[in-house]
């Protein structure tokens, strides 16, 4: 706590130490900044992305909205279960009225930079942006004086072990798991049709064709050929 209250001075009395205009235009621009991802738009905007690629027919294209809602729902929950004070009301430029741990903003923003960088990794410009944002996102709760730093922490970790663990449930999923072979299947010409019931293992009709025979596929004809 006694770290939370030496950042929460230091930004807050660089704040009121700046000249009246600038640090009016700097605030507006501010709280614009964090209302356009608080949790419930960043929310939509990761709905929107799996729209976009459940219509590209991407794989997995729920997964988006699914991770940034689930981190959001849990931040939520917490804050209800924990019940942190928020810094002094008489410092803050915007009014707040659920608790502090863990940071709503923060949870949101770090949770849509994950899903970026997971499914577009290789665009680097875009990894670069979202975790500017994340940043920057979570620079502006400072700044408005509605958390304390380690809400922005604790929302954080929020995000990395919902994302995380929907990433490795999915990954799980689609990995092959070990099992006895399909007895039921055998590899013939695609143009012959073939009845899996007649498919034997010719060893069997006579020890005398060897050990070693391996089993024959018997196509069945259709009837007139």
């Amino acid at each position: 706590m006694d770290l939370d209250l030496a950042i929460w001075h230091a930004v807050i009395g660089w704040r009121d130490s700046l000249p009246a205009e600038p640090r009016h235009v700097l605030s507006a621009v501010v709280a614009a900044w964090s209302w356009l991802f608080r949790p419930l738009l960043v929310t939509l905007y990761a709905a929107l992305l799996s729209v976009v690629l459940l219509a590209r027919r991407a794989p997995r294209p729920l997964l988006p909205a699914l991770e940034v809602a689930l981190a959001c729902g849990l931040t939520h929950l917490f804050k209800g279960l924990i019940e942190r004070p928020r810094p002094p009301e008489e410092f803050r430029l915007v009014a707040e009225h659920t608790a502090s741990l863990p940071s709503g903003h923060a949870t949101a923003a770090v949770a849509l930079a994950l899903v970026l960088t997971v499914r577009w990794g290789g665009r680097r410009d875009l990894v670069v942006a979202a975790w500017v944002n994340a940043a920057v996102v979570c620079a502006t709760r400072l700044y408005l004086g509605v958390h304390w730093a380690t809400d922005l922490l604790a929302g954080a970790a929020v995000a990395v072990v919902c994302v995380g663990a929907l990433r490795a449930l999915a990954a799980g999923e689609e990995a092959p798991r070990p099992g006895l072979p399909d007895r039921g299947r055998a590899v013939v010409h695609p143009e012959l049709p073939i009845d899996v019931d007649e498919v034997g293992l010719h060893g069997r009709e006579g020890d005398e064709q060897g050990a070693g025979d391996l089993p024959v596929a018997r196509p069945r004809l259709e009837e007139g050929e």
